[in-house]
């Protein structure tokens, strides 16, 4: 018998290698981090009903962890020359890393505000929204 951790690596090796990948460990994480994690948040928000409105005032919340994640990428590229991704090679120049840093932090917030608006279509009404009464300090 053939362990399951083995038989899924084999089978995860021979999938990856059939579509000409050779790196397949990176190639598998790539793969569920842009396509199999979407996919599944988006089934989740149409069918898991149990969420009430996102407050528009809240909207910057999709920014910090972006921003700080491509800092930190930046000021890697810029110390050892590794990125996740090409187009933000400190070669390519500041232009360049200034225009896509911007574009990738506007579609998120773009995805951001797609996903507050979904949070209020027609199925979404059902769950009444929390709310809190002001809290007096000292009480």
């Amino acid at each position: 018998m053939i362990p399951p951790v083995v038989s899924s690596r084999a089978a995860t090796h021979r999938w990856f290698a059939a579509r000409g990948e050779t790196d397949w460990p990176r190639s598998w994480a790539s793969e569920a981090l842009h396509t199999i994690f979407p996919i599944l948040l988006v089934l989740d928000w149409i069918f898991v009903d149990d969420r009430s409105p996102l407050p528009w005032r809240r909207l910057w919340a999709v920014l910090p962890y972006p921003v700080l994640w491509l800092g930190v990428v930046l000021v890697r590229g810029a110390t050892d020359g590794w990125v996740p991704y090409g187009f933000l090679l400190p070669e390519r120049g500041a232009v360049s890393l200034a225009t896509h840093a911007a574009g990738l932090l506007l579609a998120l917030l773009v995805s951001g505000a797609l996903v507050w608006a979904l949070s209020r279509t027609r199925a979404r009404r059902r769950v009444p929204a929390v709310r809190r009464s002001p809290t007096r300090i000292g009480a």
